[in-house]
């Protein structure tokens, strides 16, 4: 009776030990299917061109390659859209795409929408996030540190005091609003006039001024085509880096910008929406580098790789 009794704990035991293998095994299977199926990705900026951010895309297709990624890229038939980035965002999460990466066109409006939809799937802000009381991750370089380089390269070049126009300075998305206050908290101690714009006036209107600052891509590519065949009548300077922006600071009409890595931007940006998906772990926001950048130093070889990073 003992041994029969022993024999039935032992087969009990052996039993319990091949389900535990079993279930081991079948996670392990379950998390190699995981890794292997692509993650569907829907990437929504707040730019309606896609030149402007060209170097992000870029940085997410390499993301795409090494992560197995699906990804749905939409851009914005008006710039800087609330309305148009919430049903994107709502039409999104509806056909069941796995992540979301934004470039949150607003720091706040965008805050309830982006809360309702991380309950469901990671979003993952990009060159632009929200000021959310849930923390929403946002991969971007340091904005207000870039915008107060920028005041620091205004004033290497001589302007101390008189007009300077900022474009592009009232935006509500955060990154802008972080490089308009790291600008202003360098000239702050000097006689210097701003002025903000959203868009740029005709060129006899920027000739008014002893500088324009242009605080994103597209208008300092704006402002680089007004002034090109007035050169260094007005001291322009940004922050942006592109093929457009280099050949403007070649010939002298941008004096000086702030580069950050966008490539590797949205490069990491795309690998932690993937890593979010799979993993489900909470992850810190990874840093991004940036650079100041004149025409005398394009062609070093950190900054080379920011301005023709597929040259």
């Amino acid at each position: 009776m003992q041994t029969k009794r022993k024999y039935s704990w032992g087969y009990l035991a052996l039993a319990v030990v091949v389900c535990g293998v079993l279930l081991v095994s079948w996670g392990n299977l379950r998390r190699k299917q995981r890794l292997s199926e692509p993650v569907e990705l829907s990437v929504i900026v707040r730019w309606q061109s896609s030149e402007v951010w060209e170097n992000i895309r870029r940085g997410i297709e390499l993301a795409a390659q090494d992560y197995n990624l699906d990804v749905m890229y939409i851009t914005l038939t008006d710039g800087n859209s609330v309305q148009e980035q919430e049903t994107m965002i709502d039409r999104e999460t509806q056909l069941d795409t796995q992540a979301i990466l934004l470039a949150a066109a607003d720091q706040e409006a965008l805050c309830q929408t982006v809360e309702e939809t991380q309950k469901k799937i990671p979003v993952i802000c990009f060159e632009s996030g929200t000021v959310c009381p849930e923390d929403v991750m946002c991969v971007s370089a340091d904005n207000y540190a870039m915008g107060q380089e920028l005041g620091k390269l205004l004033l290497a070049q001589g302007v101390e005091q008189g007009q300077v126009l900022l474009v592009g300075a009232d935006s509500p998305c955060q990154s802008i609003q972080d490089r308009k206050a790291g600008v202003l908290s360098v000239l702050e101690d000097y006689t210097i006039s701003t002025t903000v714009c959203s868009e740029l006036g005709e060129e006899s209107e920027l000739t008014e001024y002893d500088a324009v600052l242009a605080l994103d891509t597209q208008p300092l590519e704006d402002a680089a085509q007004s002034l090109e065949h007035r050169p260094q009548k007005v001291v322009l300077l940004g922050i942006g880096g592109n093929n457009r922006i280099a050949y403007h600071m070649e010939h002298n009409v941008i004096q000086g910008i702030v580069a950050q890595n966008e490539v590797g931007m949205g490069y990491l940006a795309a690998k932690q929406a993937a890593e979010a998906v799979r993993t489900r772990a909470s992850q810190e926001a990874p840093g991004i580098e940036y650079r100041v950048i004149t025409k005398e130093t394009m062609y070093e070889r950190e900054n080379e790789q920011l301005l023709f990073p597929f040259c």
